[in-house]
């Protein structure tokens, strides 16, 4: 389908989905439909609301004159024509202990982004939409959600935190991306909340995600908006604090009072167990373990190709739907391919 039929699909189809609801588990459209469409596009998440996902998902990064973009990460070579169209403007910062080279969105004003176009990052998806959309800001993503004729989820995330807060620009401007961010929220009506799945929350939803514990901190201090501690197989980017301690009792209990949602990867999970010759998946317990600390249980990332889906579920996106939600309980998912499982929920949560 060419990006005009995608645009017109978006004028004249209705949405598939009514009020979110608490009694199945929340479908976040991860980066927006970005399985079909280029990752964080107005279209991608356009696509998204149009095949059902309760929340669409943005991470932002922060221009050189301190607007907030849609992006998955401040280098700006693997998902926009930027390595093209600003060859010159390539650098190398190091971001989380690792060294990274490209374009960086913190090195370009706003005008300049304006000009650049949207890639599909992985190449094994299609590819024919590369350069026809462009990257929306963090203003232009609520609006899409606000405008949407139904209730629509927000689920941002600061992206690299402690690094965005130490760039020059952002400390001459005695500015941090959580005051950022928080701002442009109050600007659009998001500066009160209620408490998440209540019938005032669910009408008007939004979360804010980071994986830095201090990060949550801060933004605790500057909005109600409900928090979301994601989680991975790594340290805290900035704490350095290893996984077993951000999982242990002492350290759920001290995240509690300021995070409800904690999202860990997929993979901290499950484990491959052999019985009898044949493997199956076993349930970590750390699924258990959040909701019986109280907290709500998110996970991330879903995507229907082969690859990623659950060992031992041979490439059937059904089979690992049926072991995060229906096995271990899961509350919600992050999806690259949202109208899937919000087909899957609809049949199974009747």
């Amino acid at each position: 389908m060419s990006a005009r039929a995608y645009l017109l699909l978006f004028a004249l189809a209705s949405c598939l989905a009514a009020q979110i609801t608490a009694d199945r588990p929340l479908v976040v459209a991860h980066r927006g439909a970005s399985g079909k469409l280029p990752e964080h596009t107005r279209e991608a998440y356009l696509l998204a609301i149009q095949e059902g996902a309760d929340f669409i998902e943005c991470d932002v990064v922060v221009t050189k004159d301190l607007q907030l973009i849609c992006r998955h990460e401040p280098q700006l070579n693997d998902t926009t024509d930027a390595a093209e169209k600003c060859r010159d403007r390539s650098t190398t910062y190091e971001i989380d202990g690792a060294n990274v080279t490209g374009v960086f969105a913190s090195d370009l004003t706003h005008a300049e982004v304006r000009q650049l176009r949207a890639t599909q990052r992985l190449p094994f998806r299609n590819q024919s939409f590369n350069g026809n959309f462009s990257i929306p800001t963090f203003a232009e993503y609520l609006d899409i959600a606000l405008q949407a004729g139904r209730p629509v989820g927000l689920y941002p995330e600061t992206k690299h935190p402690a690094w965005h807060n130490l760039l020059p620009t952002l400390k001459a401007a005695n500015t941090t991306i959580e005051k950022l961010v928080t701002d442009v929220l109050k600007s659009k009506g998001y500066d009160t909340s209620a408490p998440i799945n209540s019938t005032a929350w669910l009408a008007r939803p939004i979360v804010l995600q980071s994986f830095e514990v201090n990060s949550l901190r801060r933004l605790h201090e500057l909005t109600p908006v409900p928090l979301v501690y994601l989680l991975d197989d790594a340290p805290d980017p900035q704490t350095s604090q290893p996984l077993f301690e951000m999982v242990s009792d002492a350290n759920l209990a001290a995240i509690e009072p300021f995070v409800t949602v904690v999202a860990p990867w997929k993979g901290l999970l499950y484990r491959v167990s052999s019985d009898g010759g044949d493997k199956k998946l076993v349930s970590t317990g750390l699924t258990a373990r959040l909701k019986q600390k109280g907290f709500i249980a998110h996970t991330y990332t879903l995507g229907n190709e082969a690859q990623f889906v659950l060992p031992t579920c041979g490439g059937d996106i059904e089979c690992e739907f049926r072991f995060l939600f229906k096995s271990e309980g899961i509350d919600g998912a992050f999806t690259d391919y949202p109208g899937t499982l919000v087909q899957w929920l609809d049949k199974n949560y009747r």
